[in-house]
């Protein structure tokens, strides 16, 4: 009962590419815990295109608080690198 559209591999993933160039955040949450949300919009430095973006994202002392925070919680992931 699901929608299906069927395409071209190259054509879908170049259209997905460009739509995430044009806005990076659109799948990522807005939830100030999310370590994986909040760690890509650190290592990615795409503060300036969040288009609608939430106080914790447009605080600079709260985006190294959380960063800071997000340090320790990734320290339970040994497999996983960012950096």
């Amino acid at each position: 009962m699901a929608y299906s559209l069927l395409g071209l591999a190259g054509n879908i993933i170049s259209s997905i590419a460009s739509t995430l160039e044009e806005n990076p955040t659109l799948n990522l949450c807005d939830k100030i815990y999310c370590l994986w949300c909040r760690e890509a919009e650190r290592k990615l430095d795409i503060y300036e295109k969040i288009k609608s973006p939430k106080y914790f994202q447009k605080s600079p002392p709260l985006m190294k608080f959380t960063a800071f925070i997000n340090n320790f919680r990734l320290k339970k992931y040994k497999s996983l690198s960012f950096q």
